[in-house]
């Protein structure tokens, strides 16, 4: 009575229905052999259910515990990333404290004074240690340490002593080294005067005739920078190393000044 469409679609429910009861009586058969000859009851049934469904809510709260604990890993990693740049800023704000705490302490008046002071007392003594050096036909040199300039002696195992224990003709040598070094240092300092003369007086007559003589090749010297050396002194010796003399005479009541050669 059906047409060849119906008869079709009955067809294939028959057939989906006995591929059905097949898969049924197959997981039968498996249960069965599970069981063996035991027998649930119905009361087993439906404790078995309530286990189901406690093991459920069971897992849908480790669900949202989990996502709960995700959300704690998320902040905590974001904190942590946080801590470290603080860190790190931290670590740079300390060197910098260090840094401009030591300024503040180097720069004060009495702390960049001496800063100031003992730079320039350095440099001052390197370059008289070497004019020492060669006046005293290399036995003595000068260093500063500790506030005081000292002189050493390489006649004496480079022996390091207070200027005090020079005899009178080296403590001589030892002045003019420094203020010959003095004056060059003014000289060339950035917006300093120029020092166009310099005068040295007296303290030759404690000196032998070679140191006589290498402290005149000396102050001649300083002539080619374009100065003009004055040296006031009473002994005959070096007055005839100049070729420009001026000649003082004492009378009684008066002097006479004579001058010899091109001023």
């Amino acid at each position: 009575m059906r047409d060849d469409t119906a008869q079709a679609r009955l067809r294939e429910s028959v057939a989906d229905h006995e591929r059905d009861l097949h898969a049924t009586e197959l997981r039968v058969r498996d249960l069965q052999n599970d069981l063996g000859a035991e027998r649930v009851s119905e009361d087993q049934l439906d404790e078995a259910r309530a286990n189901e469904r406690r093991l459920k809510g069971d897992v849908e709260d480790l669900v949202r515990m989990s996502a709960h604990l995700r959300q704690q890993v998320e902040t905590m990693t974001e904190r942590l990333a946080r801590a470290q740049a603080l860190h790190e800023q931290l670590r740079a704000g300390r060197a910098d404290f260090r840094l401009f705490s030591g300024l503040a302490t180097d720069l004060r008046s009495d702390r960049f004074q001496a800063y100031v002071l003992e730079d320039s007392f350095t440099k001052l003594v390197q370059g008289a240690s070497d004019r020492l050096f060669t006046l005293s036909v290399q036995r003595y040199s000068l260093t500063f340490k500790e506030d005081q300039i000292l002189v050493v002696d390489h006649d004496n195992a480079d022996e390091t002593r207070i200027s005090d224990t020079l005899s009178g003709g080296e403590t001589f040598l030892a002045s003019l080294s420094l203020a010959l070094e003095l004056s060059r240092q003014v000289q060339d300092a950035a917006g300093a005067v120029n020092l166009d003369s310099l005068f040295i007086d007296e303290g030759f007559g404690t000196l032998d005739p070679d140191t006589l003589a290498t402290v005149s090749e000396t102050i001649q010297s300083l002539q080619v920078a374009g100065r003009m050396v004055g040296v006031i002194t009473h002994i005959p010796e070096l007055r005839d190393e100049f070729s420009q003399q001026i000649h003082i005479t004492k009378h009684q009541g008066y002097s006479t000044v004579q001058v010899r050669g091109t001023l």
